[in-house]
């Protein structure tokens, strides 16, 4: 079969081979491809396996393989370590639940957002694919979102961002006025123009005036023209 044929293309020494040969396999998108791409999550080489990790975001059945893997990998800590694992496999891992998970990921997803860039950032846009995928439950990352728009570093806070606007606040006051005080709050035009975004539905009259005059009046055109499209 197809899937046999592409593991055995895999089992060489050259990475770009393996590379290819993971890539290739997600491509099918099928179930078959999962016994061959589990192993490849532990190959020596970290193109190989950050491959592997994009491929299975793509396969189903792919979720609990990655959340099986990711329960005993050692998440980056360290500046540099986090520096290095922006694109490689453990971040490949966290965003590709948001394409292949469902509502059993999403509690897993929230608790990876206390973890800092690029692990917590990949892990509230993978939370927001899940969002725009119409997953079951995923209401629930509503608030640990939010919280993580709190966060000091801006591109922690423009993945929340992201994450906040995709899962929705179902037109909520409450979490609507929190979105709005973080968007006051963010440093990116990119992060107060989704913010916004997410909160205009559920905002009191007044305040929605209020918000209109401030993003009309704000120095980003992101959030200029973010302002218009809700208010028309």
């Amino acid at each position: 079969s197809e899937p046999v044929m592409l593991a055995a293309i895999g089992a060489g020494d050259d990475v770009d081979v393996r590379v290819a040969a993971a890539r290739a396999l997600g491509r099918l998108r099928s179930p078959d491809a999962l016994d061959f791409l589990r192993p490849m999550l532990d190959d020596r080489d970290e193109p190989v396996r950050t491959a592997t990790a994009e491929a299975l975001g793509y396969t189903p059945g792919g979720a609990a393989v990655l959340l099986s893997w990711l329960d005993g990998a050692v998440l980056p800590k360290s500046f540099a370590a986090r520096a290095t694992a922006q694109h490689g496999a453990i971040v490949a891992a966290v965003f590709a639940l948001g394409h292949v998970g469902g509502a059993t990921e999403v509690k897993p997803l929230e608790a990876l957002l206390d973890e800092p860039w690029p692990v917590g950032a990949a892990a509230a846009r993978a939370l927001g694919k899940l969002g725009q995928r119409g997953v079951d439950g995923v209401g629930s990352a509503a608030h640990p979102l939010l919280d993580a728009t709190g966060r000091f570093d801006p591109r922690m806070v423009d993945a929340a961002a992201f994450g906040v606007y995709r899962v929705g606040l179902g037109g909520d006051p409450a979490l609507s006025i929190r979105a709005l005080e973080a968007a006051g709050a963010a440093k990116t035009g990119y992060a107060r123009a989704l913010l916004l975004k997410a909160a205009w539905e559920g905002l009191p009259p007044r305040v929605r005036q209020q918000a209109f005059v401030d993003g009309v009046t704000d120095r980003s055109p992101l959030v200029r023209v973010a302002t218009l499209d809700v208010a028309v």
